[in-house]
Order: structure tokens, then sequence, then C-alpha cells
């Protein structure tokens, strides 16, 4: 009886691996990760170095455009698709360099360079954009891909010094996270108002309509115990009234008897705003395909359009 289960278990084992559902592929990313290490430094990338380097990139470029996606575990796609999206807007800069101002240069009127077909992977050839907004948010639905991915722009997260990979995929994006949110040139909270990165704006619903949620999430302990303080005040407002809300710039005429003077010890504090910031980078970050711009505010209803 134990011999006859033992073989089953082989037998299982093995067809298993046949028809597909045994993922043990890993991507070799070692070249890609010399170069990071030697040419990005605290997310700057030094595009001399890497066009210096060139001939040793497009070897990585041949390695990733030769793996089959489909054979990688969730994980492992999930990081050779950014890799490849990061790599492949390095490349397309390196077309041009020196004689380059911003990404958009390699672009036209009628076509924007995230959406020319550059990226060779597995007998396709892929745009940027279908890359981003059709494998990574599409398929995967984790929001730390905005986090992950870099558009050659000041405005966007920053270039990771290393790879992304399978095993360390999860601590490795909530670094990405934490690091991008807490960066005051990309976000900042005066006063009650928390101005965000327009990636917050662009791509909303991505984070389920709860920035300030996310925000709590990976913010550091100054502006984590912040954010949650003007959300007590908020919360606890909801339950004793119902014609107000407690957060947003509603009508002032919109009062209960418990919003009268001196009804709350912190009642001068102001509602907890949300607003997008302008765009730091003056050439602009990536537009996502088909998605329109809007400013956004926290208001009675939580997150809608301005």
């Amino acid at each position: 009886m134990k011999t006859t289960s033992s073989f089953m278990i082989i037998m299982i084992a093995m067809l298993s691996i046949a028809g597909g559902t045994v993922h043990a592929v890993e991507v070799d990313h070692s070249l890609y990760a010399s170069m990071l290490s030697r040419h990005v430094e605290d997310g700057v990338v030094d595009y001399k170095g890497f066009q210096d380097d060139e001939a040793i990139f497009d070897q990585y470029l041949e390695t990733i455009a030769a793996v089959d996606p489909d054979r990688l575990s969730k994980d492992e796609q999930f990081a050779f698709y950014a890799n490849a999206y990061n790599a492949w807007t390095i490349k397309l800069i390196l077309f041009r360099f020196p004689d380059i101002r911003s990404i958009k240069d390699l672009g036209s009127l009628f076509k924007s360079p995230w959406k020319k077909k550059i990226a060779r992977i597995d007998g396709k050839l892929l745009t940027l954009d279908q890359i981003e907004h059709d494998i990574l948010r599409k398929q995967f639905k984790d929001p730390r891909v905005h986090f992950a991915v870099n558009c050659a722009s000041k405005s966007c997260p920053p270039l990771q010094g290393e790879p992304f990979t399978g095993s360390r995929l999860n601590d490795q994006l909530n670094r990405a996270a934490t690091a991008f949110i807490n960066t005051l040139r990309f976000n900042r909270l005066e006063g009650n108002t928390l101005w965000v990165s327009k990636i917050f704006d662009w791509f909303s619903e991505d984070f389920h309509g709860d920035v300030i949620g996310y925000f709590i999430k990976f913010a550091d302990v100054p502006l984590r115990d912040q954010l949650r303080l003007r959300l007590r005040y908020r919360h606890h407002r909801r339950r004793r009234s119902r014609s107000y809300g407690g957060i947003g710039s509603g009508p002032a005429g919109r009062q209960d008897p418990a919003h009268r003077e001196g009804a709350y010890p912190w009642r001068r504090l102001s509602a907890l705003r949300l607003r997008a910031q302008q765009d730091a980078d003056p050439f602009g970050p990536r537009l996502p395909r088909d998605e329109a711009r809007r400013s956004l505010r926290i208001t009675r209803g939580g997150c809608t359009a301005g």
C-alpha cells in the first residue's frame, strides 16, 4: 500500500510538470543587476554609462526576448515584466541619447513613445503601454506596480537599483511603495491638505478609491499618525451626524446640533483634503491609455473627481 501511494505521488508530480502546472523557471537577471549597480545611484540613471555598456545591455534584452512568460510563476512573471518595462525604457532613451531632452522627444504628434512597438518578448513586439496597462495592471491588479515601473520622467518613481525577482518581489514592492510615499518631492502633508503625486490621480481606481488608506499603510510614523488623527476626527463626526460626513468642503450651512460652537474640542480641524500636485516634470510623466486627467479630493461621499 505504501509503495502504491508513493508511485501515485510520483505520477501526479510528473503529470503536473508535463501539464505545465509546476513553474520552476527563473529568469537570469544577472547582467541587468550588474548594469543597475554600476549606472543607477539613488534612482538617478547614468545613461552615458548604459551607452558605454550598451553591448552588454543588449545581451540582457536578448535574454528576456527569449523568455516564455507563461512558464514562470506569478511572482516571476510580475518581476519579469517590470524589469522588461524598465530595461526597454532605458533602451528607448539610448536610441537618441545624448541628443534628447525628454523621453517625449521620441514620440510624435500622433503617437507617444509609450505606444511604440519596441519590446521583444517571446516572439512578440510589445509597446511599453501594453506591458504596463494590459499586462501588469490588468493581470496582476497590484497598485504597487506604479512604484516599480520607471518612465524616465522626474515625476515618476525612481528606478530601483536592482532587478525585481520572484523570490523577493513582495519585499521589493513594499520598499518601493514606502520610499515613494514618504518622499516629499512626490507627496507632502501641509496643514490638512495631503498633496500627492499625479499617479494617485490618474490611477485612482487601482487604489480602490482609498488613497488615504494606502498612505496610512506605507507612510512613516509621523505622517501616518497625522493622517490617522484627521481620519478619527472624520469618523467621529460621521457617527454623530448623518447630515454631515466630516470630510471635504461641504457647504457651511449643512450643520446639525452637534456641529455647534464648542460641540467638539477638535472642531477647528479643517476637513482633510487630498489634492494632486502639478506635474513636477516640465515634460510630464506617461499618461495612462484612455484614462482622463482629473483632480481628486476627499468629500462627504469619499474620493471623488473634482
